[in-house]
């Protein structure tokens, strides 16, 4: 017992081990709320920052495509094979950029796949074609299927091509692919390849091109050589054999590519429009 100042007793007792397990129980529970709050402010900001460079990512292999850029480690030759029948012959050694005067860079390809290996990235292959539809210098080229699209990359039809010019890019902040389409078609959540091509000798007659100069265009894939070869780089170089009776089909009214978040329940809906404008739009659901 104690005495207070008046003479009084009074009595001091702490908390019980009942009360005290009680306080750290609610304490315990809004440290956790507050965790999880903020964990998921977090993620979603993530979310957002990496829907953002996503976008700007698929805008500069656009620009690169317009601008004729590839990663030149200037070790690639290219030769036209006799009858300019078919796809280029790639190689390794010493040659200038613009020594190579039957093959011409007409654009870039970007490849998703939704398989669990390899759905948190894409990769990014450079294409060359043929100049001319002869092997001459004469007679331009005006489709992709005439200048034999082929990837600047090493495969079972290309075997001597260097490396390194492809590029396989991870994608950032936990995001993923989810599925592909041309705008207004069937959803495909296995592979899906696109590409932006150069309109090369073919001034208007497909209306994607005027003023006489070239342009850049969308164009899609016929997926069967892909699901069959497994190697993508040597999908795109058969894509122009006679079993596919229409290679590289023009999109005008573009593209759609789903992308979902790891850490939310959110999804983010890619545009690529025929004009090849990247937009990006984020959605509830992780399946756009």
């Amino acid at each position: 017992m104690l005495m207070n100042m008046g003479g009084e007793q009074s009595s001091a007792k702490g908390f019980t081990v009942v009360e005290t397990l009680i306080v750290l129980a609610v304490t315990g529970s809004l440290f956790v709320s507050a965790a999880l709050l903020i964990n998921g402010r977090q993620n979603k900001t993530n979310f957002q920052v990496g829907s953002r460079n996503l976008q700007q990512q698929f805008q500069q292999v656009i620009n690169e495509a317009r601008t004729g850029f590839y990663p030149n480690g200037g070790n690639l030759t290219c030769d036209v094979p006799h009858g300019g029948s078919q796809n280029l012959t790639l190689g390794t050694g010493a040659a200038e950029q613009g020594a190579n005067s039957g093959c011409i860079l007409v654009g870039k390809a970007l490849v998703f796949d939704g398989t669990d290996a390899k759905k948190g990235q894409y990769s990014v292959y450079s294409l060359a074609g043929q100049r001319s539809t002869d092997g001459s210098m004469d007679g331009d080229v005006k489709t992709p299927a005439e200048a034999h699209l082929t990837a600047l990359d090493k495969n079972e039809y290309t075997p001597d091509a260097p490396v390194g010019i492809t590029q396989h890019v991870t994608i950032s902040n936990n995001l993923t692919f989810v599925k592909g389409r041309e705008k207004g078609g069937a959803w495909s959540s296995a592979v899906f390849p696109i590409a932006f091509v150069s309109s090369m000798a073919n001034f208007g007659d497909n209306g994607s091109s005027a003023g006489g100069a070239q342009q850049m265009e969308l164009r899609g894939f016929n997926t069967a050589p892909w699901a069959s070869d497994g190697k993508e780089g040597k999908a795109i170089d058969k894509e122009v054999f006679p079993s596919n009776p229409d290679p590289y089909p023009l999109w005008s009214d573009g593209a759609e590519l789903c992308f979902a978040s790891g850490g939310t329940d959110q999804s983010m809906l890619v545009t690529i429009s025929g004009g090849l404008e990247v937009r990006y739009l984020i959605k509830q659901g992780v399946d756009c």
